[in-house]
């Protein structure tokens, strides 16, 4: 696969399956990375000692790659579903920033796990859904999640009604989930599965979209950063939005 330079000059791919890139060129991988998932994660759970991340899906592995390299102050959990076995492989030759740790990398290609004294991360391959199934079993409470999948017009099965609430089973109400996406069928699915939905001012990249469950928490947080969606106002002037499902 031919590696595709960024705004923010880190590089990215491009997905066959689903026809899109892995990242926003726009707004750069690197970027894109930190505003929208890592960055706000970090500052809503300032306070915590522990960090639960589920990050869905690993592709390129950026999101995991910076929350271990932002979040050494903290006990971290990371888990993470890949279907595409043979991308694994080409990451080996793909180049990352400098700043990220290419030995984490090099064990979760191998070994599909890294631990450190601080820290560990689980890779899975297989189908993200079939995850979470078994995430539930084992009894894993998430604080954090990066909604970071393909978009919900080519990658449906992650961004509906029945996902999101697969995701409200196996978060804690101190739970944040960070995404690109502010798809108005998206959203209403995520708030009747119980989550209430928040866009987040971005500079230099286009706004994201913040999940949680505390609604009292990411307003004294982020205070005037973010703006609730008017779902009320979005259905009462489309009468045709409707939610996603399987």
């Amino acid at each position: 696969m031919d590696k595709i330079i960024t705004h923010d000059e880190s590089f990215t791919l491009f997905c066959e399956e689903y026809k899109e890139h892995y990242h926003n060129t726009n707004d750069g991988a690197k970027a894109e990375t930190l505003k929208k998932h890592i960055l706000p994660a970090l500052k809503f759970h300032q306070n915590s000692q522990k960090i639960v991340a589920l990050d869905i899906c690993f592709g390129l592995g950026y999101n995991s790659l910076y929350l271990h390299h932002l979040a050494k102050d903290k006990q971290l959990f990371i888990y993470s579903p890949e279907k595409d076995s043979s991308l694994l492989q080409n990451l080996t030759n793909f180049i990352y920033p400098n700043d990220l740790n290419h030995k984490i990398l090099q064990s979760i290609i191998t070994q599909k796990s890294y631990q450190d004294a601080n820290s560990s991360l689980e890779l899975y391959i297989g189908n993200a859904r079939d995850y979470l199934l078994l995430l539930k079993e084992r009894g894993i409470k998430f604080n954090t999640i990066f909604q970071d999948a393909f978009s919900p017009n080519k990658n449906k099965e992650l961004w509906t009604f029945e996902y999101f609430k697969s995701l409200y089973e196996i978060t804690s109400k101190d739970c944040l989930i960070t995404t690109y996406s502010q798809n108005s069928s998206m959203l209403y699915s995520a708030f009747l599965a119980g989550f209430y939905s928040f866009s987040l001012r971005q500079q230099d990249t286009r706004d994201s979209t913040l999940l949680c469950k505390d609604i009292a928490k990411i307003q004294a947080i982020f205070k005037d950063e973010i703006k609730p969606f008017n779902l009320s106002h979005k259905i009462k002037h489309n009468k045709n939005l409707k939610g996603l499902y399987d």
